[in-house]
């Protein structure tokens, strides 16, 4: 049995069509698939620049904080699921969030290493 909404739709469908909208498309696909591109791309280029620092840095972090985010406007606003196919909850964001940003920082740091080696901290 299903439940009516206040405008008479079926909460199913409702569902289904959050699921379904080019939002949702989009955010999915960024999360999954390429805001991760994007950071391999990046750390590919920190890693040939061998700066200690730079704007590519800060872009690399940008995309970090902005997989975190849409992550979580697609659970909160486009009824994002699990791998199992059950509702994505603020628990799974948090999990996500925590291993994103632990790889995230690890592998910037490993690709800053080769740029360290022989110069001077302070």
């Amino acid at each position: 049995m299903t439940t009516k909404n206040a405008t008479g739709a079926n909460s199913e469908n409702f569902q289904v069509d959050k699921q379904s909208s080019a939002g949702a498309a989009f955010a999915r696909l960024y999360w999954m698939l390429l805001g991760n591109i994007i950071l391999i791309c990046i750390a590919i280029a920190i890693y040939k620049g061998r700066n200690i620092f730079s704007r590519l840095d800060i872009f690399y972090l940008f995309i970090v904080l902005s997989l975190a985010y849409i992550r979580y406007f697609d659970i909160k606003h486009c009824g994002g699921l699990t791998s199992t196919g059950e509702p994505a909850t603020i628990s799974d964001w948090r999990r996500y969030s925590l291993f994103l940003a632990t790889i995230a920082l690890t592998v910037l740091v490993v690709v800053h290493l080769p740029g360290l080696v022989g110069k001077k901290l302070f």
